[in-house]
């Protein structure tokens, strides 16, 4: 094998990883996939004249519903999916990706 895996499908894949390609491939592998834990949640929708919140993690997404042409705008927030790859598949929590990017 040359390079860094492109799927981990274990915790030990991650393990194995961090024996060959070393401690900063190991950090590296764990933060890009920390950082996919994200996702857009829809909180709500919006009534009409109301401003929202837009900033980093709120968004405000505008929709025409093909059918009656009505505008519909909801505010999505950017949260932490608990089903993530990381937590579901790898069995990581999110305490121990902070401490290992954290070292």
């Amino acid at each position: 094998m040359q390079g860094e895996p492109k799927w981990f499908n274990t915790r030990q894949d991650l393990e194995n990883w961090r024996e060959v390609g070393g401690e900063e491939a190991y950090k590296a592998a764990i933060q890009r996939l920390y950082e996919g834990r994200l996702i857009w949640i829809t909180t709500g929708e919006l009534a009409e004249g109301a401003t929202g919140i837009e900033d980093a993690t709120h968004r405000i997404l505008t929709n025409t519903d093909m059918e009656t042409q009505v505008v519909i705008r909801t505010q999505q927030e950017l949260q932490a999916d608990p089903n993530a790859y990381i937590f579901s598949r790898l069995g990581f929590t999110d305490g121990e990706c902070r401490a290992i990017l954290e070292v």
